[in-house]
């Protein structure tokens, strides 16, 4: 009989919606054996990537959840495994991230995915992987028992692997061994849509030319008037709002003014760098920076060292307010150059206005670039983007290319057609969850609740003596509420 793997290993924040969508790829599947891999935390991975604290809550509350899943389950074959149990693996020690990209393991790239989730946790792009090392080997650990347990299946058996995003740790390892052994896989992600799922066969999202391939089919297979009018009201809905959907949401941009702008800005004129928040794509296949340098901060302070004569504008992204990594520390000596004017992440100054206003727009792959072009401003795009294949962006391969472009005084901004798909896909993308999902019960006993709403206390109340807040930022800081908010669910 044909098998389906399906890793449960749901991101705690939207465990309800990700168990939905189980239950979709399970009734997908009804004349199939489903296996759902379940991890029992200690035993399992320990160190999930949605959990890399061990905290008991989240183990608690991703074992109620499947285990409410697996109890209103209608398939007639379904089938919970566990993760293979190994002797303790050996703890690694690496000296450079390099190194930690090419680490193999039953030979399987596992350190791609690991090197993706340290930057996700440590929300660095530079991180010190000696500082670091235990957490790398937690990671690590999670990858290698995936491998472990994929290798213990009878491969000819599996029909299709299913497992969330395919981009960092043990959701990578699963991808990377289904390459590796030419098994059929699908990752699946979440959309803004609240109903919505995307399902992506053999590949993940985060593949450029995925993404790009899948807004240009979604376009064409729908043969709707509206479309046009749907992909323009992605970006109509900002207009007069003081942040882009790029620049994240109000929680970082509430205090930004409406038509503020630096004094010394020239309407139509300025050339503006919109800074990205620099992340873990950067580990992806096909994502690394080949435009000079390579490093987004340092090709801002070439740019401008090499055209002294050309004033710059550099806005850098609202949601780097509240981290300090070696990007932000590097956006600081943005100050010391003369032909720059940076808006840090704390201004008042509207980004939206920036981006309204601006002559000319550099991007380093943000999708504030699709916007800027929606817009009708000439854009430049140095380095890697999702939208790459699409005719959205001026792609310069050197610094001479670039030059010409930023002197050219009647720089014609592209067609705004490619944004306007983009956008149409943003909005209407995925899979809708049935009305059996979507109803189905994933409630929690008011004993298994008290238990996890106990935990949750007791974490916070630990955060908050670790970290020695003040009432006032307790109330202020975006981080902590947000945090607040997800302790209320269950």
């Amino acid at each position: 009989m044909n098998k389906i793997l399906i890793f449960y290993t749901p991101i705690i924040e939207i465990v309800d919606f990700y168990t939905r969508i189980v239950n979709e790829i399970i009734s997908d599947n009804p004349n199939d054996q489903v296996i759902i891999v379940k991890c029992t935390g200690y035993e399992g991975l320990k160190n999930c990537i949605s959990n890399i604290n061990s905290e008991y809550y989240r183990c608690k509350l991703c074992k109620s959840k499947l285990d409410s899943l697996i109890k209103n389950s209608a398939h007639k074959n379904l089938k919970i495994e566990y993760y293979t149990e190994t002797k303790n693996h050996t703890q690694i020690n690496l000296s450079s991230v390099e190194e930690l990209k090419h680490l193999v393991y039953q030979g399987v790239n596992i350190g791609k995915g690991v090197h993706s989730a340290a930057m996700t946790i440590l929300k660095d792009h530079s991180y010190d992987i000696i500082k670091n090392i235990d957490l790398i080997n937690k990671i690590t650990f999670t990858s290698k028992r995936t491998i472990d347990y994929l290798n213990s299946c009878s491969k000819k058996e599996i029909k299709r692997i299913y497992v969330f995003n395919g981009r960092v740790s043990h959701y990578n390892a699963v991808v990377e061994f289904s390459k590796l052994f030419n098994i059929n896989y699908s990752t699946f992600e979440t959309t803004s849509i609240s109903n919505k799922y995307i399902e992506i066969s053999d590949n993940i999202i985060h593949n450029k030319k995925v993404f790009s391939h899948s807004i240009i089919e979604h376009w064409e297979n729908d043969d709707s008037f509206e479309k046009f009018e749907i992909g323009k009201s992605f970006f109509e809905k900002n207009i007069n709002s003081t942040h882009s959907s790029e620049y994240i949401t109000p929680i970082y941009t509430k205090y930004q003014k409406t038509g503020l702008i630096p004094s010394n800005f020239k309407k139509d004129k300025s050339i503006v760098f919109f800074g990205s928040s620099r992340n873990e794509y950067e580990s992806v296949e096909g994502w690394h920076n080949d435009f000079m340098s390579g490093d987004d901060e340092q090709i801002v302070i070439d740019i401008c060292s090499r055209i002294p004569e050309m004033h710059f504008f550099y806005r850098e992204h609202p949601n780097l307010k509240l981290q300090n990594n070696t990007q932000t520390r590097n956006i600081k000596k943005f100050k010391k150059i003369k032909n720059l004017t940076l808006v840090d992440s704390h201004s008042k100054v509207s980004s939206y206005e920036l981006l309204k206003n601006a002559g000319k727009v550099i991007v380093f792959g943000s999708t504030i670039g699709v916007e800027s072009n929606y817009l009708g401003k000439p854009t430049i795009c140095l380095g890697p983007s999702l939208y790459e294949d699409l005719n959205i962006t001026y792609k310069p391969k050197n610094f001479n290319e670039l030059k010409k472009l930023l002197i050219q005084n009647d720089l014609i901004p592209l067609p705004n057609i490619d944004s306007i798909k983009f956008g149409f896909f943003e909005l209407t993308k995925g899979k809708k969850i049935s009305y059996d999902s979507e109803k189905l019960d994933l409630n929690i006993n008011y004993y298994n609740r008290s238990i996890i709403l106990f935990n949750k206390c007791y974490v916070l109340l630990k955060k908050i003596i670790k970290n020695k807040y003040n009432f006032y930022e307790i109330i202020a800081d975006p981080r902590i509420k947000k945090q607040l908010m997800n302790f209320l669910k269950f």
